[in-house]
Formats: structure tokens, sequence, C-alpha cells
């Protein structure tokens, strides 16, 4: 069944390419991985329950699905299990900066022999304008990708569908500015109220976010729910995931980024 989603105030984008029906099998963990399971949906992703972004990331924390939903870390996969061979099931890649795990998902691209979809995935590599990933975006089945002005379908992480972002919207800002840190890279500004990625509150993150009329942050997540909540956004990227985004925040440093927000 064909869905559109409002994208708050910016965009309407499609999402029943990349969520339509799914026969696939799937697996809870690597081990897992190794025994014969009953066909359902594998969805892998980067499964870190210290940083809520990762976790929110996942299509499936938004879609229901009758058959039986396996959820793999990719982390563990820089060498791919062989019983990917064995398989012919869809696979859906997504969501976050999984271009990072090239490794990881080369190795699924090449020895899956179901369709592989990737979804909302996108960059997140040194700080240059672009990096040259060497992925194989060819072998996707079926590609959306979360940078933006990108060769492939821009299709917006989907964590923008969370219950909860509309409510915050209309809440009057508390402050002149919030910290949003990255929990590895906190930063180098004093003197306003903070939180990190960390925080594995989907509400009290967001929820904080809304309570500055600016954000400054680090963290893709931080910035991307900043703007759906129609907060300024004001970035200090150590990561190219920051330099691709559809409705591109203000690049500051930690000397300017006062000025940036005006």
């Amino acid at each position: 069944m064909h869905r559109t989603y409002q994208f708050p105030k910016y965009a309407k984008y499609r999402a029943s390419q990349l969520c339509g029906r799914c026969w696939s099998l799937a697996a809870s963990s690597v081990v897992a991985l190794k025994q014969q399971l009953a066909p359902g949906v594998l969805n892998i992703h980067r499964r870190d329950y210290t940083n809520i972004g990762d976790l929110m990331s996942s299509p499936f924390q938004y879609f229901r699905i009758t058959k039986p939903l396996y959820k793999l870390d990719i982390e563990p996969l820089t060498l791919v299990s062989p019983f990917f061979s064995a398989r012919r099931e869809p696979l859906v890649l997504g969501g976050g900066g999984l271009f990072f795990f090239e490794a990881a998902v080369n190795g699924l691209l090449t020895q899956y022999r179901g369709p592989v979809i990737g979804w909302g995935i996108g960059q997140n590599g040194p700080l240059v304008e672009k990096t040259n990933t060497r992925i194989q975006t060819g072998k996707f089945a079926l590609l959306g990708v979360r940078d933006w002005q990108s060769e492939h379908d821009w299709v917006p992480c989907s964590s923008c569908l969370a219950p909860g972002l509309e409510a915050f919207r209309d809440i009057q800002p508390e402050h002149d500015f919030v910290l949003y840190d990255h929990q590895h890279t906190p930063l180098p500004i004093e003197g306003h109220p903070r939180l990190s990625n960390a925080c594995m509150d989907f509400s009290k993150a967001v929820a904080f976010l809304a309570s500055g009329e600016t954000v400054v942050t680090n963290s893709y997540h931080g910035a991307y729910w900043a703007r759906l909540l129609g907060r300024r956004v004001v970035v200090l990227p150590f990561s190219n995931r920051l330099l691709h985004m559809r409705f591109p925040p203000a690049v500051a440093t930690a000397q300017n980024y006062q000025q940036c927000a005006n």
C-alpha cells in the first residue's frame, strides 16, 4: 500500500518503495545467524544501546509488520558470516551512517543472495566535503540515502516518524542556547544547559532540544531532531555526516557559534 508521510514543515516523501512487503529471513545475533530461523524480517543497522540516535534510526521502529522481526548490529559484521550466502530473502540496511562500515556493507552486498535494501543510510566519514566511499551501491536492489545532493534518491532518516516530535514543536524555548553533545566528542563550550546522545530516553532528549531557541550540537540526530522541532541549529562537526543535511544548519566553531545563530 502506498503511503505518503509529512516531513514536518518541510517536504513530503514516499516510504512505500522501502517499506512494502518484505519476505526476509532475520536474526537477532551473530550466534542466531548460524541457526535455521523462521522466515521474518531482517534489519541490520548500528544497535548501540548508548546512542539514542542509532536506535531510533531503524525504520522498523515505526512500521508494524506481521512477520517476526530480528535486528542485528552491523558493527561485528566486518567479516560477514557465510550464513548470509545461503539466504535469498530481502534484507533491510538502515538507517544511520552505515557507509562508515564499508567492509560489512560490501560483504553483505557481495555475499547475500537476496535483494538488499538501503533505507535512509548515509556518510559518516572524515571531515571533508565529500567522501569517496567504495560502497558498491549498484548492488542495492533499492537505495535511499539521507544525504542531500547525492546521486541516489533522498530518503530522510525514519526517526522523523517518531511519536512525540510534533508534540514538542509548540513548546516555548526556555534557554537562548542548549548544547547537545555526541557522547564521545563533547562540545568545547560551557555556560549553557547540556545533554548528550547517551541519554536513552527519547522524550527527554526531544524535550531538551525543544527547550532551546538555538541548539548547538555535533550529533547528527541532535541537529536533525532540532530542525524538525523548528529550532535554530548550529553545528560544530567532526564528521562529514553533518555537511549533507537536506536543510543545512549553520556551521560554526566554539568561538563564533553565537554569531552564527543570528
